[in-house]
């Protein structure tokens, strides 16, 4: 039980900053605080796994974390680059002359939390590593004005990014989820998410935010299953996808769905199925069936330029090279890009030939770049600007899996349906904007993208300048923020990345003169999400319907 003064309001508190750094994990396999020292850390990549305390984390760019005093961190990574960046501090409850030994009930530790504006508190942390830098050889207490005004601001700035982080877990709990079991389906879409990955009961209840027996009775009222099974469902389903449409190996099948041990997964795939893997592969394997001569038969060796790696992706078909060099960072799956080798933005002719593909679907860009591809293998051309259901259908046919994207095309269609008659009251006639924003410039969305998703006869329509786009089959226009009068909209979905940049220029953006002026000429309500939504293939649109109602519900 914590103590009287572990349980004190925040405001009984003052923060003493002791230390910041910068670092790499790597420089120390094990780092741990002393019985007095709190740390907040903030990080600065994504997808590494951290333990602490002997819990497993999987660090998102901007997220922090407070740690309490005689944490243990831990990571086997063996990178060199720096991933996070980490204060030091006291916290003095008010007439104590001693700092708090243990955690405070003010503080949300061992959580990730993602406050905001993170420009902000990057400013901050790059003032208070200027003054611990500088002053590393000088007593912080020593009686010199420059030095104890420069440390009073560098206690004012921990503060600020403290303030920032307890207020982002406050509005997550606040807006993001108006109910306990909206916060619980929350958890249900990351591990369809994050299903290769390692996650615990832990990592879910951190996640929701909500007690442990109430999250597994929500859990349970939502799936029928405990946490735990539901993940080893998703991942034997997954497994006899690959089982049935891939040549990989049992080994390699049973480490790419999340399991670690080859054993166990054949152990959890029998109890499951009836038989073990290598049975069930000989009895349902599927042969493609023989196609027209002018077809290509499911080949192991593809390489997919343009777009169209997302819907072989859905179709269960990996490909060994696809155009990965803008993607890689900004679509939802990226863990199954891992074993897939980079051709190229375009889809460099060089680079294909150096896997010896077998077949290549091809998103066409000139002739002559499709006359060089057809030089190194059999290739199947899809038009960048076709609908999204077409190119879909296109491929499906191809590789003989036309009745499952048809499937996958109706069902989508339902549940949309549904989605959007659960979400918030449309007017008939309101219009949306969707609006991205890339390396600093703005892109205006056709009917590609993020925009398909919400320009249906059920929700909400285009304003008239995008609508032109989309009778010219035009997918996306490239605008200045003058520009913006011309798209007056009800709704503006705005996309933007995480990353520290992208955010300041949101910032900017936003409190432009033309923003200003937008919403003087249309008051309109401002919808903020990622820019990973706006892919257009199966995987993106099926994890963003689940989304979608939060994403309507939080206005700007």
């Amino acid at each position: 039980m914590l103590s009287r003064i572990a349980q004190l309001p925040l405001h009984s508190y003052t923060f003493e900053c002791i230390y910041v750094q910068i670092g790499s994990l790597a420089h120390s396999t094990s780092l741990c605080s002393d019985c007095l020292t709190h740390r907040l850390i903030l990080c600065l990549r994504d997808e590494d796994t951290i333990q602490i305390n002997q819990q497993s984390f999987t660090t998102v760019q901007g997220s922090c974390m407070f740690l309490a005093p005689d944490s243990n961190i831990e990571c086997k990574d063996t990178t060199t680059e720096p991933i996070y960046y980490e204060a030091s501090f006291y916290i003095f409850a008010r007439g104590e002359q001693q700092p708090c030994r243990e955690p405070i009930e003010s503080l949300p530790y061992n959580i990730w939390l993602h406050p905001t504006p993170l420009s902000s508190i990057l400013e901050y942390i790059q003032y208070m590593l200027r003054f611990f830098d500088s002053h590393k050889a000088s007593p912080i207490h020593a009686v010199h004005s420059e030095i104890e005004i420069n440390h009073f601001r560098s206690n004012l700035f921990l503060q600020q990014w403290i303030l920032a982080c307890i207020e982002s877990k406050t509005k997550r709990s606040a807006d993001l989820f108006s109910s306990a079991l909206e916060a619980v389906q929350h958890t249900v879409d990351y591990i369809h998410q994050y299903y290769q990955k390692p996650i615990t009961v832990e990592d879910l209840l951190h996640l929701s935010g909500v007690g442990r027996w109430k999250y597994i009775r929500l859990f349970q009222q939502l799936t029928g299953k405990k946490p735990l099974d539901y993940i080893t469902d998703i991942r034997i389903n997954r497994a006899k996808d690959l089982l049935r449409l891939s040549n990989h190996s049992i080994k390699e099948i049973a480490h790419y769905v999340g399991f670690k041990d080859e054993y166990y997964f054949s152990r959890r795939f029998s109890q499951s199925t009836g038989v073990p893997p290598r049975q069930y592969t000989y009895r349902y394997h599927r042969t493609p069936p023989s196609l027209p001569h002018h077809r290509y038969s499911l080949a192991p060796r593809i390489v997919a330029t343009g777009n169209t790696l997302g819907d072989l992706l859905s179709l269960g078909i990996q490909p060994i090279g696809a155009s990965l060099t803008v993607i890689r960072d900004q679509v939802i799956y990226q863990q199954q890009l891992l074993d897939i080798s980079d051709i190229g933005t375009y889809g460099e002719p060089e680079q294909i030939a150096r896997l010896q593909p077998d077949l290549i679907i091809h998103e066409y860009t000139t002739d002559e770049v499709s006359v060089a591809l057809a030089r190194i293998a059999p290739t199947f051309v899809i038009y960048r600007h076709d609908p999204a259901h077409i190119r879909l259908r296109a491929i499906a046919n191809w590789i003989g899996q036309g009745r499952q994207a048809d499937q996958w095309l109706s069902l989508h269609q339902q549940q949309s349906v549904q989605v959007w008659k659960d979400c918030i009251p449309i007017k008939q006639g309101e219009t949306a904007l969707v609006i991205i924003q890339i390396d600093g410039d703005l892109f205006v969305m056709g009917g590609h993208g993020f925009a398909l998703t919400i320009y249906q006869p059920f929700a909400f329509c285009p304003p008239p300048a995008v609508s032109q786009m989309i009778q010219q089959q035009i997918p996306y226009l490239a605008i200045n923020w003058d520009d913006l009068e011309r798209y007056a909209s009800d709704r503006v979905f705005l996309l933007v990345d995480r990353d520290a940049t992208s955010l300041e220029y949101l910032h900017q953006l936003t409190h432009s003169p033309a923003w200003k002026r937008l919403q003087i000429q249309s008051p309109f309500h401002l919808h903020i999400t990622e820019s990973k939504w706006n892919f257009d293939d199966p995987i993106t649109r099926e994890h963003l319907l689940s989304v979608l109602p939060n994403i309507l519900k939080v206005t700007f």
